[in-house]
């Protein structure tokens, strides 16, 4: 499957799409990442320790990114091997956390852009799949 495919599959994905979808581990990925392309996501670029939860993760994210944890953005966290990954999300009534711990490799951090550690849904997608894109080129599109 073509990896754009893949991701369009991510962001058109609702929970009657769940049943549809089939291929390498779609349905897992989708259940798990309940988030859309219209959050906003934040990578913390220093190694952190995966013992924290959602006071220290917001600890973090307020003191650390200067931003505050219950806007509705999404912040990732990796720990210093690579090897774990924790999305912190505040939603309607309170913080959601969504884990992964790899059993093999690593995951790839993605290249800031100077100091903002903001980065783009596929960005995020591509990460979590361990998919590296080497080089892109986007299309300018004319707006209809």
């Amino acid at each position: 499957m073509e990896i754009w495919n893949y991701i369009s599959k991510w962001d058109s994905a609702t929970p009657r799409d769940l049943t549809v979808c089939t291929g390498r581990q779609t349905s897992q990925a989708l259940l798990m990442f309940a988030l859309s392309s219209f959050h906003t996501y934040h990578f913390y670029p220093k190694p952190c320790d995966m013992h924290k939860s959602f006071n220290g993760l917001s600890g973090l994210v307020r003191n650390e990114l200067d931003r505050e944890p219950t806007s509705g953005d999404v912040f990732i966290f990796l720990n210093r091997n690579r090897t774990h990954l924790k999305l912190l999300h505040w939603e309607a009534g309170g913080f959601v956390f969504h884990y992964k711990r790899l059993e093999q490799g690593s995951f790839t951090p993605p290249v800031l852009k100077g100091d903002n550690p903001s980065m783009i849904r596929s960005e995020l997608v591509l990460m979590v799949e361990g998919l590296q894109v080497k080089k892109t080129h986007q299309k300018l599109r004319c707006p209809r």
